[in-house]
C-alpha cells in the first residue's frame, strides 16, 4: 500500500474532477436537488452505484455519478491504492442561488483510510481551494 499521505492527493484530485465539466454531473445534480428543495447533497462515492435512491429516475445523473465512482477508482489506483485501502469517500456538493448557473457548486471531499486517517479538500466551481 502507498503512504497514507498520498490519500491527500486522491482527495484533492477527486474534488477537482467532481466540480469540473469533465465529470458531467452538472447541471443534472443541481436540477435534481432543486426538485427536492435541497441546497446540498452528500454522495457516498464508495458505492458502486453512488446515485441516491431518490434520484435514480434521472438517467444522466445516475450515469454521471457512476462514471465519477469509476474516476475515483482510477485516481486511487494511480496513487498506488486499492479500494480496500479506503474506508469511506464522500463528496458533499453545495449550491447557492448566488452561483451564476447550474454548472456551479462547491465540492467538499472527505476520504477516510482503512486506518482511520481522514483527508479533506474543498474546491469551488472555479477550481479554487477553499
Amino acid at each position: 500500500m502507498a503512504s497514507d499521505k498520498r490519500l491527500s492527493s486522491v482527495c484533492h484530485n477527486i474534488a477537482d474532477h467532481a466540480t469540473s465539466g469533465l465529470s458531467f454531473i452538472h447541471p443534472h445534480l443541481r436540477e435534481a436537488c432543486r426538485s427536492r428543495g435541497w441546497y446540498s447533497i452528500e454522495i457516498d462515492l464508495g458505492m458502486e452505484d453512488p446515485c441516491p435512491a431518490v434520484f435514480r429516475k434521472f438517467p444522466p445523473l445516475r450515469l454521471s455519478l457512476a462514471a465519477l465512482h469509476q474516476k475515483f477508482l482510477e485516481i486511487l489506483r494511480a496513487e498506488g491504492f486499492s479500494p480496500s485501502d479506503v474506508n469511506a469517500i464522500t463528496l458533499r456538493f453545495e449550491f447557492s442561488d448566488d452561483f451564476p448557473d447550474d454548472y456551479c457548486s462547491i465540492c467538499r471531499a472527505t476520504v477516510t483510510s482503512d486506518r482511520g486517517e481522514v483527508f479533506r479538500h474543498s474546491v469551488n466551481y472555479l477550481g479554487e481551494s477553499l
